[in-house]
């Protein structure tokens, strides 16, 4: 039996307790083993909607496991008064930040806010980094510096910002983690100041399921 096979089995013995509303800790605790067998980072949370119980399936933030929460999901059994709910963060489910996927950073409160309207933030998209420049030449070297084979640049004017006058937009596809963007944003403001430049935010279009 392979550590799928044997979390649903330990799910079907145990699914009654889970779903009497006070189940003990060690049914919790030998659920939520069987589930890290199958991947130790996953984590899993129990709610209740008009029909019965919600199991709920978390990938914790991270969008390498939504594949394998496909997988397991596929596999569930058929569980009267159960419904089978993946999610890319389980807390959100309960109007709950999970500040280890969503810290409190302007960038943790913008990808929250993010989450909470429906974006699947595992999904990879285009993001674009804006920086400002007090002139052209330093708009040029920068742009120079920081475009690489899988990034693209845009130099255009500026005026929302006293002593800057010229923008340039890095645009990326990467995964909107709060690791991946604010390590991004650091990476060309550390290559902004040194020509005189700074950040100026970032942005990105939503993707809806």
């Amino acid at each position: 039996m392979n550590n799928i096979s044997q979390f649903w089995a330990e799910f079907s013995k145990s699914k009654d307790q889970l779903a009497g509303g006070n189940p003990s800790p060690d049914v919790m605790d030998n659920l939520l083993m069987s589930l890290e067998k199958v991947e130790p980072r996953l984590y899993y949370h129990l709610g209740g909607n008009d029909r019965g119980t919600d199991l709920i399936l978390s990938a914790e933030g991270h969008a390498d496991l939504m594949p394998v929460l496909d997988v397991l999901k596929k596999a569930a059994p058929i569980a009267k008064g159960w419904e089978i709910v993946v999610a890319y963060e389980g807390m959100l489910k309960f109007g709950e930040r999970n500040e280890r996927v969503f810290p409190p950073t302007e960038n943790g409160d913008v990808l929250y806010r993010m989450a909470c309207s429906g974006d699947c933030l595992w999904i990879a998209r285009e993001v674009n980094f804006s920086l400002i420049f007090p002139g052209e030449s330093s708009a040029e070297d920068f742009s120079l510096r920081a475009v690489s084979t899988d990034t693209q640049s845009k130099i255009s004017k500026y005026d929302g910002a006293e002593g800057f006058e010229f923008q340039v937009e890095i645009s990326t596809t990467l995964i909107p983690s709060h690791d991946l963007v604010t390590s991004t944003e650091e990476r060309l403001g550390k290559i902004a100041e040194s020509l005189g430049g700074r950040n100026d935010g970032w942005g990105c279009f939503e993707v809806q399921s």
